[in-house]
């Protein structure tokens, strides 16, 4: 099902802020799918202290760097339109754009700065404008609006994309189907393995089939222990190759090569599946290299690992039948 960014459709916000950026060509990938994962992120699931909304838009030569296959069909950069007497409308269109809107300027101000915190390292801002709405949206000569933009359940129906199509829009971009359901005993929750380590973990099951929500998806969160030292932390996905670790103690040290298991915290996963190594800390975020190779997914292993109170509770494994 399509999942569009709240902020779209909300239309009685009184104040605005328009961001513009440009991404140069040779920047870290990584470094600019985990900002621009960050600021995604607020897009759908705002902080407890924003009080503003954010659409978070792509220009098309970015989108085919950051994910091609997801790429809208027919997207294309905005051409330079040429007139009569030397008349000319240019192309202005950039990488990325940012409308922040709300009912208070100083909480649109705040949530615009928030936003230029997280893309500053990786991208260069280009235009930085605000507006607001004059009166009943009117404009300065005082004639009403006169843009009729569908309403409601009409706006929705004119502005997502269909569902079938392989840009429509989904909570979770980093996701592999497998074909095995509830009839299998698979349910919500549970660890997908294979034999390289814990590949993720059950979002979605139907009776013949289950999504498998990955380790570097930005909505993964997984418990998690350094194998060394025993320093417990949280593995977020943040949609790059690399998942970082977070909510990690103040004193605690990361080396490259540190093996990352899962702890068992929280009775979600079983404890000790390995996960991957650190590979870097800068600026005092550590990245966890996984085990497992994701181009080459054939077979996974679903753990019934279930604690009481925490899932309910699946069938019992009947008895082996005859070897083929």
């Amino acid at each position: 099902m399509a999942t569009p960014q709240p902020g779209i459709f909300i239309e009685a916000s009184g104040h605005h802020h328009y961001l513009e950026y440009t991404v140069a060509p040779g920047g870290d990938a990584e470094d600019l799918n985990a900002a621009v994962a960050n600021v995604a992120a607020l897009c759908v699931r705002p902080s407890p202290n924003q009080a503003a909304h954010i659409v978070l838009a792509f220009g098309p030569d970015l989108w085919a760097r950051l994910s091609p296959a997801a790429m809208p069909e027919g997207l294309r950069p905005f051409e330079a339109i040429e007139g009569t007497d030397g008349h000319a409308l240019p192309a202005t269109q950039r990488d990325i754009f940012v409308w922040v809107h709300g009912d208070r300027l100083d909480d649109v101000f705040d949530t615009a700065m928030t936003v230029q915190g997280l893309l500053k390292p990786v991208a260069s801002l280009a235009f930085d404008d605000r507006g607001f709405t004059f009166h009943d949206s009117r404009d300065l000569t005082g004639f009403i609006d006169g843009s009729a933009n569908p309403k409601a359940d009409a706006a929705r129906t004119a502005s997502l994309i269909p569902d079938g199509r392989t840009d429509a829009g989904g909570a979770f971009v980093r996701t592999v189907l497998l074909n095995a359901g509830t009839d299998d005993g698979v349910a919500v929750g549970q660890a997908a393995v294979n034999a390289e380590g814990l590949v993720g973990r059950v979002v979605e099951v139907g009776r013949r089939s289950a999504r498998i929500l990955l380790l570097t998806d930005l909505n993964s969160r997984v418990p998690v222990v350094v194998e060394r030292s025993r320093v417990p932390a949280i593995l977020a996905g943040d949609n790059s190759d690399h998942p970082r670790l977070s909510f990690t103690p103040v004193n605690a040290v990361f080396e490259p090569g540190d093996r990352i298991v899962t702890s068992g915290h929280g009775g979600m996963l079983p404890p000790g599946l390995p996960i991957g190594e650190v590979i870097s800390t800068v600026g005092g975020v550590a990245r966890v290299r996984p085990y497992v190779d994701w181009t080459a997914l054939e077979y996974l292993r679903v753990l019934d690992f279930t604690l009481p109170g925490v899932l309910p509770a699946t069938r019992a494994a009947g008895p082996a039948g005859p070897l083929l």
